[in-house]
């Protein structure tokens, strides 16, 4: 089963057909400790997040959901699961700094899809 989302940028359809490959998605409990997480490939869809690591992680939202007796639960996605956030910022401030007359969408373009980064 997909993740459905009522966030705005999904009803609005703003990254609907976008893919992220390889990417780590972690569902959070209410106090935004992880609760699972499944690294592979997603989709953004015009209900939310569909594609092998949310199909994954369906089955452990929906317990989650029962468990703390809530509504919604959060899931955050990790696109450079291999590197420490420190290491990203390191290496995307090292791109930018490395082309000073590019835009930095232009210098982080290809990093992830161009819709996703402006998002």
């Amino acid at each position: 089963m997909p993740l459905t989302s009522n966030e705005s940028f999904i009803k609005d359809k703003t990254l609907q057909g976008i893919s992220l490959y390889d990417v780590e998605v972690t569902a959070l409990k209410p106090n935004g400790k992880p609760i699972q997480a499944h690294r592979w490939d997603i989709l953004f869809t015009h209900q939310g997040l569909s594609g092998p690591a949310a199909l994954r992680l369906s089955q452990f939202v929906v317990k989650a959901l029962k468990k703390f007796k809530v509504d919604t639960l959060d899931v955050a996605i990790d696109c450079f699961p291999d590197e420490g956030e420190q290491n990203v910022a390191d290496k995307l401030m090292k791109m930018a700094k490395e082309s000073p007359n590019k835009s930095v969408k232009q210098v982080w373009k290809g990093l992830v899809p161009e819709r996703y980064l402006l998002f």
